[in-house]
């Protein structure tokens, strides 16, 4: 797949594939289709300066599968995996609460981890974060 998709040696069970963000749902869909028992265990964000970083961790046939994507900070647009793989909406929710991931077709971005009364627009595990902004 060239570009859009690069395959790194797995090790010791696990398996790295940088995935373009476009493309996610595609790398989403070929994993479940080449095995339906496939599961999101994990969706970590990092803070890469000018981008954020996702990584999609997978349970499949024993191993970890990592899909590893990134959008710019500026506009952190993506689209949800949640209508092909329904137990992604809770670790969608976390990024959206931690980094400003929209998760675009997510059927409910609500807050999970932040409470209600959060300041918008403040994510906390941003390395630009002004945490003493969020007055309580």
């Amino acid at each position: 797949m060239g570009k859009r998709v690069q395959i790194q040696q797995a090790h010791l069970g696990k398996a790295s594939i940088q995935v373009k963000a476009d493309s996610i749902k595609d790398a989403v869909a070929a994993l479940l289709e080449a095995n339906k028992n496939a599961g999101i265990v994990a969706l970590t964000g990092l803070d890469l300066d000018k981008k954020i970083g996702l990584m999609y961790h997978f349970r499949s046939n024993g191993a970890i599968v990592t899909f590893r994507t990134d959008v710019p900070k500026e506009n952190p647009k993506i689209s949800t995996i949640t209508d092909i793989l329904p137990g992604a909406a809770f670790h969608e929710r976390e990024a959206a609460d931690l980094f400003g991931v929209v998760f675009e077709g997510h059927p409910n971005l609500a807050r999970l981890v932040l409470p209600d009364d959060w300041p918008e627009n403040l994510y906390p595990l941003r390395k630009d974060a002004k945490i003493e902004e969020a007055t309580f």
